[in-house]
């Protein structure tokens, strides 16, 4: 160790000294790892939470949107069966048309038959049969007025034709114009139902947006979480170089302190010896410990 060979060759004041002054700078650079440590582990957890959170809403949030698109595709659904009665209504409307033109083809051409207005038809065929029934004529005559009955019968008939026809027009432009109603109901439903599907449609894009904010929020802590592990992993690699270096540091520092106590021992021990020797040399007598210090030297021997 660095340390321990520097205390080898240097075992003064100021070698301890220095290692004192290391370890306090290492303890003070220690507690800020520390400190900055805590307040790491404290915006991880922050930003965990809002990841947390960022999720629980974009799950709200994709819910919302499968909501939305369920409302809207149902109404879309209704506007393409309303859309498709609306057809089908403008189908029957145009049949109609075309039925009501026939039918006025064959007005005109029955009009054409009944040249002579109904009004006079039934008063000429009133007269016609009374005179018939009650005036005695020759049968030229009878001839030429059953004649005229029948043609003025076929008239009649033809404008019975007519006003059949007339009335079957009227029905016609009835069933028209009922389903003309129905087709304008059915047009203002189809525009509020494509009203409430655009505003169906620009929330989901909101709502895409908002998905989309939320994909970057999450992204974004993601990243956060993982630059703070980074900056965890590196700060506890710091701390655990640091406690190593102290211990080192500390280790050195035990070895001074040892180092000195063998010292003092040793010198109290010279000091003693010497007493000790003086003592024999002046023939005084010695304590017992003192005596057992002198037989473990063979102190007797060499005086």
């Amino acid at each position: 160790m660095v340390y321990l060979n520097h205390v080898n060759k240097s075992l003064n004041e100021d070698s301890e000294l220095e290692l004192i002054s290391l370890i306090e700078n290492l303890n003070k650079k220690l507690e800020e790892l520390k400190i900055n440590k805590r307040k790491l582990k404290e915006d991880m957890q922050k930003a965990v939470n809002e990841l947390k959170h960022a999720k629980t809403l974009l799950k709200q949030k994709f819910e919302e949107v499968g909501n939305l698109k369920s409302e809207r595709n149902k109404i879309n659904v209704e506007i393409r069966n309303y859309k498709s009665r609306r057809g089908f209504i403008r189908q029957q409307q145009r049949s109609i048309i075309q039925q009501i033109k026939d039918l006025k083809c064959k007005i005109a051409t029955l009009k054409r038959q009944a040249v002579v207005p109904e009004v006079r038809i039934t008063k000429r065929l009133e007269r016609l049969k009374w005179t018939y029934e009650t005036n005695p004529v020759n049968p030229k005559a009878e001839r030429k007025i059953i004649n005229e009955i029948n043609k003025l019968e076929f008239m009649a008939e033809v404008h019975n034709k007519i006003r059949d026809l007339q009335i079957r027009i009227v029905e016609l432009r009835r069933q028209y114009s009922d389903l003309n109603d129905e087709a304008n109901k059915i047009h203002e439903l189809i525009f509020k139902l494509s009203q409430q599907s655009q505003h169906l449609q620009e929330s989901l894009k909101s709502k895409y947006e908002e998905v989309n904010m939320l994909r970057a929020r999450l992204q974004d802590r993601s990243n956060e979480i993982k630059s703070l592990i980074l900056q965890l992993n590196k700060t506890n690699d710091e701390i655990r170089c640091i406690v190593s270096r102290l211990h080192e540091l500390k280790s050195g520092l035990t070895c001074i302190h040892t180092y000195r106590n063998l010292i003092k021992t040793a010198r109290i021990k010279e000091n003693i010896v010497k007493e000790i020797l003086n003592k024999i040399k002046r023939g005084e007598k010695l304590s017992f410990d003192e005596f057992k210090i002198a037989l473990e030297l063979n102190m007797f021997e060499n005086s």
